[in-house]
């Protein structure tokens, strides 16, 4: 077999994250046909285990894309052309919706927020009150910046004002509590290579009831959901399904819901967040940061790239900043198969380049 540069370091980036051994194991050892009543056993299980992370009565859906192909799932089956979305736009994670929505012809407005800022409510409030928005569409975590955002009062605000609340939960669903539906929250989206503990290629999403019934006027083929839906009911995924994956999902939501508890989960994800930052000198880059990342912020004359590069031949894959923040800030993740010990080497390999 070849050899390549990265094996034997410990990914610490904010996804994709590092997998439990049961994941790697099951992926390396499970094959079966997604066209069989054995497989339509798990598939049932699997759906059945996703509504307790969405923390929703409603379907929950999976698809073979990244968690952009659920954005985009999401879009196109509640907005339509006719009408105006509304989007928040905190970092490079932000600006995909307005991307989205103009490869699609939907018009829409953006609160544009200074990166790492937290989140102007009562100007989201009167851009609500002042127009006849479709939908708001915002991150639970933006990813680039590592900050959380106020989900809850910004669902609470579109309820106030009849608008659709369209969440891209990828770098947050399964690492913070996102009660669809005690929050009121219509479209929620995760990704498989964040807390879920997969590698990159599934996208999670559910819709509440007010979001199935919402007409939309783009054409679609795969991302058909009430297609997909129809399918699922049936005991199948419409097209084929990446087998390996779903098995690996369904030993990941085992673990994380009976050996564990979700709840403990939660719990695990944010005291390794704070592990971590008692143990590292730079300050957070974020106003309000999410237990899913740290983003840390590089003192000025160094460079956020040679940290990460040095800290990469100390064993410990993290990531640089995005565009403005490129070797401005270094981001850490707190999600997926890693222990305290991690965070702590990885902390020190960090001061060690400072």
């Amino acid at each position: 077999m070849a050899n390549y540069p990265f094996e034997g370091k410990k990914l610490m980036t904010p996804g994709p994250v590092p997998m439990p051994e049961a994941v790697k194991q099951s992926l390396a050892r499970y094959e079966c046909h997604h066209r069989t009543p054995e497989f339509a056993e798990i598939l049932e299980r699997v759906f059945v285990n996703l509504k307790p992370v969405f923390q929703t009565k409603q379907h929950c859906y999976m698809l073979a894309a990244t968690g952009t192909g659920g954005l985009e799932a999401a879009m196109v089956n509640t907005l339509s052309t006719q009408k105006k979305s509304l989007f928040i736009n905190a970092g490079k994670f932000g600006e995909r919706w307005g991307k989205l929505a103009k490869a699609y012809g939907l018009p829409f407005d953006e609160i544009v927020v200074p990166w790492g800022e937290d989140i102007p409510l009562d100007k989201v409030r009167e851009k609500l009150q002042a127009y006849d928005y479709q939908a708001l569409g915002f991150q639970a975590c933006e990813t680039s910046t590592g900050a959380l955002l106020p989900v809850r009062d910004l669902a609470q605000i579109c309820q106030e004002t009849d608008t659709l609340s369209v969440v891209d939960g990828i770098t947050a669903l399964g690492a913070v509590s996102l009660p669809m539906d005690d929050w009121g929250l219509d479209v929620v989206v995760g990704g498989s290579q964040k807390a879920f503990m997969l590698p990159t290629g599934m996208t999670f999403l559910s819709l509440s009831e007010k979001a199935e019934q919402e007409q939309s006027d783009i054409p679609s083929y795969y991302f058909n959901l009430a297609a997909e839906k129809k399918a699922n009911q049936e005991g199948k995924t419409r097209y084929s399904t990446p087998t390996h994956f779903v098995i690996a999902l369904d030993i990941v939501l085992d673990d994380i819901l009976n050996r564990v508890g979700f709840a403990e989960h939660l719990k695990g994800i944010a005291e390794k967040a704070q592990v971590f930052r008692d143990n590292v000198s730079l300050p957070l880059f974020p106003k309000t940061a999410s237990a899913s990342l740290s983003c840390l912020s590089v003192p000025a004359g160094l460079s956020a790239v040679e940290i990460k590069n040095k800290v990469s031949k100390k064993g410990f894959i993290i990531v640089a900043g995005q565009d403005q923040l490129q070797d401005k800030v270094i981001r850490v993740g707190h999600m997926g198969a890693m222990d305290s010990e991690d965070l702590i080497q990885t902390a020190q390999a960090i001061e060690s380049c400072l």
